[in-house]
């Protein structure tokens, strides 16, 4: 299984190669155990976002493969969430979108203690549906993106461990850390994902993109993870 604090810098970069090394670096020095991007073919892509979105923050093929290796040569663990016909690192992470997107068929090929799956509010009978072909992932809570009132339903993690008979992580959609610290104080979940950014949010259609939003900044990372380690060490 997988342990840990991930930050999550997804297109945070926005299609800036420089931009996304800075933050890997930002990242691992603020103490992440893993730092996840999306890799993504503007082509062939279908996520949450809109196509002329994929097209901005799409990296080529080969900056993804020297992001990785960027990673390892300073010491951090980089993976990617795949969206379209792209790169597969070690490690992989299933979206709550693809989640829900995916046959069955196509979720049995990622099932392994490699793959990350984030499993957002679903309902019983299609947790069951799918519990066989993600039983040997890491799965995680995912959050509503910006939860009114940053109000999080954390009844879900208890209700997925009981359904799935394995511990359960949390991957948070609301601002601060806060919630993060109640997954893992009082859920005792050991594997949390957190977005992650530096400096001004990008403006994408006139407003701040999401993900920088709700996501953490470099000193409230190095608290998360000191929490972290309080909790579990």
């Amino acid at each position: 299984m997988i342990y840990g604090i991930i930050a999550e810098i997804g297109n945070n970069h926005y299609g800036i190669m420089s931009r996304a090394k800075e933050m890997i670096k930002a990242a691992h020095e603020s103490g992440a155990d893993y730092i996840k991007l999306q890799a993504i073919d503007p082509e062939t892509a279908k996520g949450s976002m809109t196509p002329d979105f994929y097209k901005k923050v799409a990296l080529k093929e080969a900056e993804y493969y020297e992001l990785r290796h960027y990673g390892e040569s300073i010491g951090a663990k980089v993976f990617f969430s795949c969206f379209g016909r792209v790169v597969i690192s070690e490690i992989m992470k299933i979206s709550g979108s693809q989640f829900r997107t995916f046959s069955n068929k196509d979720l049995e090929v990622f099932n392994n203690d490699r793959t990350i799956i984030s499993i957002p509010t679903v309902t019983d009978a299609e947790l069951l549906r799918k519990s066989e072909v993600v039983n040997k992932m890491n799965i995680m809570y995912v959050t509503e993106y910006l939860p009114k009132f940053n109000n999080v339903d954390f009844r879900q993690i208890s209700r997925y461990m009981r359904a799935l008979r394995k511990p359960i992580g949390y991957s948070d959609h609301s601002i601060g850390t806060g919630n993060c610290k109640v997954a893992i104080a009082d859920y005792g979940c050991q594997l949390i994902e957190k977005h992650f950014h530096i400096g001004k949010p990008i403006i994408h259609g006139g407003i701040a993109f999401r993900d920088c939003i709700h996501s953490c900044g470099p000193k409230e990372l190095v608290d998360l993870k000191n929490f972290y380690e309080k909790e579990f060490n």
